[in-house]
C-alpha cells in the first residue's frame, strides 16, 4: 500500500524528495488505519501513536486526510 502511494517515477527522483513522499504516504496509511481500528476515538488514536491529541490532529491535517470529528469524539469509548 505504501509503494502504491509513491509517485510513479520515484526512483528517478532525488533521495530526500522520495523519502519525504514515502514518509508522507506511510503517515497517511498509518493514521487512517489507526483511526479505523480505534473507531475514530482521537484520544485512543493519539495514545496508540504515542503522541498527544493536538499532534495527532495536526499530523492528520498535514496528511490531507478528511476532517476529523469534533472534540466530542475524544470522549467516546
Amino acid at each position: 500500500e505504501v509503494m502504491q502511494a509513491l509517485p510513479q517515477n520515484w526512483l528517478q527522483r532525488p533521495y530526500r524528495e522520495t523519502a519525504r513522499a514515502h514518509e508522507s504516504a506511510f503517515d497517511r496509511i498509518y493514521l487512517r488505519h489507526l483511526h479505523e481500528r480505534l473507531h475514530g476515538n482521537i484520544t485512543r488514536c493519539a495514545a496508540a501513536a504515542g503522541v498527544d491529541t493536538k499532534t495527532f490532529r495536526k499530523r492528520w491535517k498535514e496528511c490531507g486526510l478528511s476532517p476529523l470529528g469534533t472534540r466530542e469524539d475524544e470522549a467516546e469509548d
